[in-house]
């Protein structure tokens, strides 16, 4: 698993905390700084979460259909969510 898969969830889950703290503080700064870091995680994770597929190709070239159609289904879902906290945030 690549490193950025693990810092990626932890901003995620630090930006919702720090939003969160904004919400209940009433600071709207917090709020964006909170969102701004979300954002970035999900990102980063995302990037983490390319590379592995890459290297998991490089590795291994005969990985079966199914494995690849559950890896596809994992991004779908993930990209979605990254989507739908996007507008969430709007």
């Amino acid at each position: 698993m690549d490193k950025n898969i693990i810092y990626g969830k932890a901003k995620v889950v630090r930006g919702a905390i720090t939003k969160s703290v904004g919400k209940v503080i009433g600071s709207e700064k917090m709020q964006i700084d909170g969102a701004k870091d979300q954002f970035v995680g999900a990102a980063q994770s995302a990037m983490g979460k390319v590379k592995d597929i890459i290297t998991d190709k490089d590795n291994n070239p005969d990985r079966s259909e199914a494995d690849k159609k559950i890896e596809n289904k994992k991004n779908e879902k993930f990209f979605q969510t990254l989507s739908e906290m996007k507008e969430e945030d709007s």
